[in-house]
């Protein structure tokens, strides 16, 4: 998440924080946390706490498996439970065992999906070292017909995890990561996730 020129981790915990800051003013009670670990509860007039909180995340070293307490909360929450999952779905397991578990017991969901610009139209020329996960670093020529297949094959891989997110019944929005936080705050409302039992 820690990557791109406008990076998608302070892009990510930006539409966290607001959705956040929306949710703890209707009285709801609001849990926050990465994939991996335990989620914290704040609720009333927590917004300081819930800011530092989203503030002194770290980014996670390597994508993360749903923690158990994540699951166990959205088993819990039944239909008054609305989640909030901010990813670059870059790893699809952790979110998507989430989702389905928030919609198995009757909770509402939406993914926002950030990207960064170089992840979906790199601007690259001529000889580059690149590091492939699984791999060691690879050299390759970059060229127009590798940069049209790179376009190509991202193009398939959002399409499949647009189809993989939708399939568990959650809502998806994408936005990059150096667009203005107004568009994705106005996709939240449309989907209803911001509306809360307080106004």
């Amino acid at each position: 998440m820690n990557f791109g020129a406008a990076d998608k981790w302070p892009a990510a915990r930006r539409a966290a924080a607001a959705a956040a800051i929306v949710a703890l003013a209707g009285t709801d009670r609001l849990w926050l946390g990465a994939l991996g670990e335990s989620p914290r509860g704040f609720e009333g007039a927590a917004e300081n706490r819930m800011l530092e909180a989203l503030r002194e995340m770290p980014v996670a070293g390597a994508p993360a498996d749903c923690s158990r307490a994540w699951l166990e909360l959205a088993s819990a929450g039944g239909a008054d439970t609305v989640l909030l999952l901010v990813s670059d779905l870059q790893r699809m397991d952790g979110p998507l065992a989430l989702l389905r578990q928030c919609a198995r017991h009757g909770g509402r969901a939406l993914c926002l999906c950030v990207h960064a610009a170089e992840e979906l139209a790199p601007s690259l020329a001529g000889f580059q070292r690149l590091e492939a996960a699984g791999h060691g670093p690879l050299k390759l020529r970059v060229d127009d017909n590798v940069l049209r297949a790179y376009r190509d094959e991202v193009a398939r891989w959002r399409a499949a995890a647009a189809h993989a997110v939708r399939a568990t019944g959650a809502g998806l929005v994408e936005f990059d990561s150096a667009a203005p936080l107004e568009p994705v705050l106005a996709a939240l409302s449309r989907q209803g996730l911001l509306a809360s039992r307080g106004g």
